[in-house]
């Protein structure tokens, strides 16, 4: 398959991208991403005529959709879905590690530092969580659960894998991450026993 090339606008995204999950929004300014992504100050109001925030609202939609392939890339690495889940914050946790903390959770301070104080790119944060709870939805269902564990579980997934990544940030360890990891396997595989049993 032939490798697809990034477009000007594009280089904008992923230096927004990576802007974001290393520092937030509010501490990232227009100047900065320019610089990142090494596209010509007019190209970029071009693209993004709205500025930052139209920028940020792009930015988090292409978030959510890699997120949603790393469910999908981490699932199909193993043949059971709690192991796939496992894997996926095995994956994030050596991120972490590797970029001193800096990378790991795209969404997570956006998400944080906009709840209360931009309604328009805390909707499109809302909306990508979505997209990743349903497609976690999609796997768990896939992978025997039953359709309203998947919901319920989906949700206990993305908070504790939100919740790690804080933590690990926070320590500059991926213990946290580990911790959890452990956790939701122990989590999913007695909950998906237990339904198995009251089934048969």
């Amino acid at each position: 398959m032939k490798k697809k090339v990034r477009t000007k606008r594009d280089e904008i995204l992923y230096a927004a991208w990576g802007l974001f999950e290393s520092q937030g929004y509010h501490a990232t300014g227009i100047n900065q991403i320019i610089s990142e992504s090494g596209v010509p100050k007019g190209s970029f109001y071009h693209y993004f005529p709205e500025g930052k925030e139209g920028l940020a609202l792009e930015a988090i939609d292409a978030i959510g959709e890699g997120m949603i392939e790393g469910v999908r890339a981490a699932c199909a690495t193993r043949d059971d879905v709690v192991e796939g889940i496992v894997s996926l914050l095995q994956i994030i946790a050596t991120k972490l590690d590797e970029t001193e903390y800096r990378h790991g959770g795209p969404l997570t301070i956006v998400s944080l530092e906009t709840a209360t104080t931009n309604e328009r790119i805390n909707a499109a944060c809302r909306s990508a969580y979505h997209g990743v709870q349903a497609e976690l939805v999609k796997k768990l269902i896939q992978g025997g659960f039953t359709e309203s564990d998947a919901r319920d579980l989906s949700t206990t997934i993305v908070a504790s894998l939100e919740g790690g990544i804080l933590l690990s940030r926070a320590f500059h360890s991926t213990e946290p991450m580990e911790q959890t990891a452990r956790q939701l396997h122990n989590l999913l595989s007695e909950r998906r026993r237990t339904a198995t049993i009251a089934n048969n």
